[in-house]
């Protein structure tokens, strides 16, 4: 969902959403997550839980990192974050993280990373925590609370 509106103020948008809708999601960079979190009010979810799970997901999930070629100059994108966050309601707070792989180093333990996320929404609190779709170039992680 592209939450914008008329005057290009997503994160107006989100949060008047998120007072009057039970069940959206709405698609975050890293820092658009970071500051969603701690605006919102999470509801059964410990304010504190949601804010340190985005923090720490975004610590802990390293950023692009192009192989440089011989002759060429480094990729621009190298150290930017690559990983998206979906956050919303599904009756109680969600998030969900996809993390785009094939940005990641050659040789970079994705299964790893994905385990190290998982267990960051247990220490979260989170009351679900699935991993999903993971396979050569992404998977996604679901944080919910009851």
């Amino acid at each position: 969902m592209d939450a914008r509106n008329e005057n290009g103020n997503l994160m107006k948008t989100a949060l008047e959403l998120d007072h009057v809708c039970s069940n959206y999601k709405i698609q975050f960079d890293a820092m658009q997550a970071a500051e969603f979190v701690r605006k919102a009010d999470h509801g059964n979810a410990g304010q504190d839980d949601v804010i340190k799970l985005v923090d720490k997901v975004n610590q802990t999930i390293p950023p692009m990192s192009y192989p440089r070629k011989r002759f060429e100059p480094p990729n621009p994108n190298n150290g930017r974050p690559h990983h998206i966050f979906e956050i919303g309601n599904e009756c109680s707070r969600v998030v969900y993280v996809r993390v785009i792989t094939a940005y990641l180093a050659d040789g970079y333990d994705r299964q790893a990373l994905a385990k190290r996320l998982c267990t960051l929404g247990k220490q979260a609190h989170a009351d679900e925590v699935n991993l999903w779709d993971i396979d050569k170039g992404s998977f996604t992680i679901r944080y919910w609370w009851d």
